[in-house]
C-alpha cells in the first residue's frame, strides 16, 4: 500500500504541478488582463472627461461668443424727441433690432413717424440712426401730409431734426390739386415745400366751381 501509494503520489506530482502552474499562470493572466482592463477603463474615462472638459470650455467659449454678437429684439419700441423747432416727434415700430457692427443703427419692421402735426411717414422696413437722428425707409414707403397728399416711393432719408425728406427713388403723389410723379424729391419744412427733379410729370386737378344757395 505505501509503495503503491508513494507511485500514486509521484504520478500525480507532475500533474499537480503542471496544474499548480497553470493556475499560476491563469492567474497571472487574469491579474493582467485585470490591470490592462483597469488601465483601459482609466484612459476610456479620461478621454472622455477631457472631452467633456473640451466640450464645456468650447461650450462657454462658444456661448459667450453667441452672448456677445448675439441681437436682442425689441418688440413695440418707441423713439421720441424735438426737431429743430421744438416740435415734438414719435418714432414706432413693430420691432427693433440693434445693429451688431454700429449700435447707433437699429433696424427697424414696420416703422412710421409721426410728428403730430404735419403727417405721417410709413414702410416695412426701415433704420433709424440714433446719433445722426436720420430715418431710412425702404420698400413701399407712403407719406401723408397734413393738406391731404398721399406720395408712395421705395426710399425715403428722413432728417427728424431738420424736418426735412430726401428720396433717391421714382416718386408718385395725389392730393387735392392732381398728381404728380418724379425721379427724385425733397420735402422741406415739414411738407410746406416740396422739391419734384427728373422727368417731373403732373396733372392738375380742375377746380371745382363755387355754387351758390
Amino acid at each position: 500500500m505505501t509503495s503503491t501509494g508513494a507511485t500514486l503520489d509521484e504520478f500525480w506530482a507532475p500533474k499537480r504541478r503542471l496544474s499548480l502552474r497553470q493556475a499560476r499562470s491563469r492567474s497571472d493572466l487574469v491579474r493582467l488582463l485585470r490591470m490592462l482592463f483597469t488601465s483601459g477603463a482609466a484612459i476610456s474615462a479620461g478621454v472622455l472627461i477631457g472631452s467633456l472638459a473640451y466640450s464645456v470650455i468650447s461650450g462657454t467659449h462658444g456661448r459667450q461668443a453667441f452672448d456677445d454678437t448675439q441681437i436682442v429684439t425689441m418688440q413695440n419700441p418707441r423713439f421720441t424727441g424735438r426737431d429743430a423747432a421744438g416740435q415734438p416727434y414719435v418714432i414706432t415700430a413693430d420691432t427693433a433690432q440693434r445693429n451688431g457692427a454700429n449700435p447707433a443703427l437699429i433696424e427697424l419692421v414696420m416703422p412710421a413717424l409721426d410728428d403730430g402735426l404735419n403727417g405721417t411717414v410709413r414702410a416695412p422696413r426701415g433704420v433709424f440712426d440714433q446719433d445722426a437722428q436720420h430715418l431710412e425707409l425702404f420698400e413701399e414707403v407712403v407719406l401723408t401730409d397734413a393738406g391731404g397728399n398721399r406720395f408712395v416711393t421705395t426710399h425715403a432719408r428722413m432728417f427728424v431734426q431738420e424736418n426735412r425728406v430726401l428720396g433717391l427713388q421714382p416718386l408718385e403723389g395725389e392730393g387735392p390739386l392732381g398728381k404728380i410723379r418724379a425721379d427724385t424729391y425733397e420735402i422741406q419744412e415739414g411738407g410746406q415745400r416740396l422739391i419734384f427733379r427728373g422727368n417731373v410729370w403732373t396733372e392738375i386737378q380742375p377746380s371745382r366751381p363755387e355754387t351758390g344757395e
